[in-house]
């Protein structure tokens, strides 16, 4: 089983762009469809689902899951973080497909009283952080992660539990996702017992990454 770092990870996406070729955001578009391939053979069409997206890629990766969900007829809504005004350039083009082609509730978190109650919904995608994260999560940032850890809700992340590190352990709070898909490769953080909370169960399903 192959388990690359976050910088091997980074060169292969890097050397697929160039050498297949392919643009950032269409290799984007397609992690997501094999996302929502994935997501559409567990949960049904009457779940009523909660996307919390990041500023980031992996922020990014869950505005085209939730537009390619919403084209399937799925009740979507979305949780935006705004952890930062930077977004990736990729969140913001999938930002834009979104608004233009949906009319999917979207949800902005500045504060902690911004967080809404999370009862109404059956399924909470988390999209807010990828393999990159580099420090712990604070703030009311953290606060929402608290919020979906006590919501008793199915919680399936996207890529990996936001607040892991791919390589390393973090000592401060992660989503305790249900389910997990990990694009191409596991991560290395999966096989720390650390983490088991946050991991129940797992898979990695590829996206044409060129090895």
């Amino acid at each position: 089983m192959k388990i690359p770092s976050v910088e091997q990870i980074r060169e292969a996406d890097q050397y697929t762009i160039k050498h297949e070729p392919i643009s950032p955001i269409d290799l984007m578009e397609r992690a997501s469809g094999v996302y929502v391939e994935w997501f559409i053979n567990k949960v049904k069409e009457d779940n009523k689902i909660l996307i919390c997206a990041g500023k980031g890629n992996n922020g990014g990766d869950g505005l085209a899951i939730a537009r390619q969900l919403n084209d399937l007829k799925y009740d979507v809504s979305i949780i935006i973080l705004n952890y930062t005004k930077n977004a990736s350039d990729d969140f913001n083009i999938n930002y834009s497909r979104l608004v233009e082609s949906s009319n999917i509730k979207i949800i902005e978190i500045n504060k902690i009283e911004d967080i809404p109650e999370l009862s109404d919904f059956d399924i909470i995608i988390d999209a807010l952080w990828g393999s990159g994260l580099s420090r712990p999560i604070e703030g009311f940032s953290a606060k929402l992660i608290e919020k979906i850890n006590s919501s008793n809700k199915i919680i399936y992340a996207v890529d990996i539990p936001s607040g892991l590190h791919a390589d390393k352990h973090f000592t401060s709070i992660k989503v305790k996702a249900h389910y997990v898909l990990s694009f191409e490769f596991p991560k290395l953080s999966f096989m720390m017992p650390e983490n088991e909370t946050y991991i129940k169960n797992w898979e990695s399903r590829s996206i044409g990454i060129l090895e």
